[in-house]
């Protein structure tokens, strides 16, 4: 899994700075086929980066959802 993260960081990185070629350049030619690669890298890597953050902040949030419906039921009560 480790090495899956790294390869997919070095991806993002690498399709970051061809997309920032491309409009430096303005190349339309570039351009998309950069986008394209770049949405693909993005499809495929989202889950493997920040699948575990995701779940962090999601947990986090209904606990918060929980407590101020707590909060809201004492305070109606």
């Amino acid at each position: 899994m480790k090495r899956r993260k790294i390869i997919y960081s070095a991806l993002v990185f690498l399709v970051t700075v061809l997309v920032a070629i491309a409009l430096i350049m303005r190349s339309t030619i570039l351009c998309i086929p950069s986008g394209i690669l770049a949405l693909m890298v993005y499809f495929n890597a989202y889950p493997v980066l920040f699948k575990e953050l995701d779940d962090e902040r999601l947990a986090r949030a209904k606990k918060r959802s929980a407590e101020y419906a707590a909060n809201r039921e004492r305070r109606n009560s």
